[in-house]
């Protein structure tokens, strides 16, 4: 995560903890992805840009189980058996 300088104790209420958690899931170069109750994509991090060639723009508001979704791949190989999503 180049340019994130967070130091221990820095986080002086909820307010700033919840904004180092934000800023280290919007930069990091692993996909984070989160859908809501009904399957409609509402986090698209950086990572996830980088792997899946979407960007946040794209990504947010697409129903995630559609033939269109950028990970659709993914849940298929999960409901196969051959990876676990968490």
């Amino acid at each position: 995560m180049a340019g994130l300088n967070i130091w221990p104790g820095e986080a002086s209420d909820k307010g700033d903890a919840e904004w180092i958690l934000r800023a280290i899931i919007e930069n990091s170069d692993v996909a984070v992805i989160c859908a809501d109750e009904a399957g409609i994509i509402r986090l698209w991090n950086a990572g996830a840009e980088e792997i899946f060639g979407w960007t946040k723009h794209e990504a947010l508001g697409i129903f995630l189980r559609t033939q269109r979704s950028p990970v659709q791949h993914l849940l298929e190989a999960e409901r196969r058996g051959t990876i676990t999503l968490i």
